[in-house]
């Protein structure tokens, strides 16, 4: 069935009788949270008439209080953080149910701190608007020939992760992104008057940290805003940055 909203929708049925048709939905993915669609007499009668699917009549879709709440519930916490647990913010997160270690410096976002994280998101993401930069997304790999260009393919260390293709290529996990939105301006800016240009994005970024401690505030892999902006002279960069500074 297609919802109004364009939602496709799949189930069994479960019976027919006077009531109309009633199809049993697995939610989730799960057997034991279940939702019911019941099509009325009339509204079944409506259906067949339109052969061509060019109206819908829109079912009665209902998914049990008790199953919401349930779900709802299921925060996952714990009693006891791991010893290698430091800050206070890591033992909190670990504990609330927050966050989950993969591996050192890799970490999982749980429902609750995904909820959490994209509200911080939307913060900055108003904000950097506000402040007249624009929001674009950047790829994480890189090649190693735009990083030896600036003759940080070799500067930059052990920080950078790198990885090479099936065909011996080299990329670099990107760490940060100036060269990558440095090679975009140059290609798409051709005048002064383009200028200013202020870009931000929210990606992840990888770093390949000798000793991750603290959670979230020293890691392998983690989601970051950095924004760029690109001026006619330095009293117009200066500028920007006070834009920037007021914004945070």
């Amino acid at each position: 069935f297609k919802l109004n909203d364009g939602t496709i929708i799949n189930g069994e049925a479960s019976s027919f009788n006077d009531d109309g048709l009633i199809i049993r939905l697995t939610v989730g993915g799960f057997s034991e949270r279940v939702a019911w669609i019941r099509f009325t007499q009339e509204s079944l009668k409506e259906l067949a008439k339109d052969t061509k699917n060019t109206k819908f009549v829109e079912p009665f879709i209902e998914i049990p209080p008790e199953v919401i709440a349930k779900q709802r519930e299921k925060v996952i916490t714990l009693k006891e953080v791991p010893r290698e647990a430091e800050a206070v913010s890591h033992k909190l997160l670990l504990r609330a149910g927050f966050i989950r270690p993969l591996s050192s410096g890799v970490y999982l976002f749980l429902p609750m701190g995904l909820r959490v994280l994209r509200k911080i998101e939307a913060i900055v993401r108003e904000e950097m608007n506000r402040a007249g930069a624009q929001e674009l997304l950047m790829p994480a790999l890189h090649p190693r020939e735009l990083w030896e260009r600036t003759g940080r393919w070799e500067t930059y260390g052990d920080d950078m992760m790198k990885v090479k293709d099936r065909t011996g290529r080299e990329f670099g996990l990107g760490p940060t992104h100036e060269e990558v939105i440095t090679q975009l301006v140059a290609q798409e800016i051709h005048s002064y008057q383009d200028l200013p240009k202020m870009l931000y994005q929210i990606q992840v970024k990888f770093r390949d940290e000798p000793r991750p401690r603290f959670g979230l505030l020293r890691c392998k892999e983690f989601l970051m805003k950095d924004c760029y902006s690109f001026d006619t002279c330095r009293e117009d960069a200066e500028r920007s940055y006070a834009v920037m500074k007021k914004a945070y």
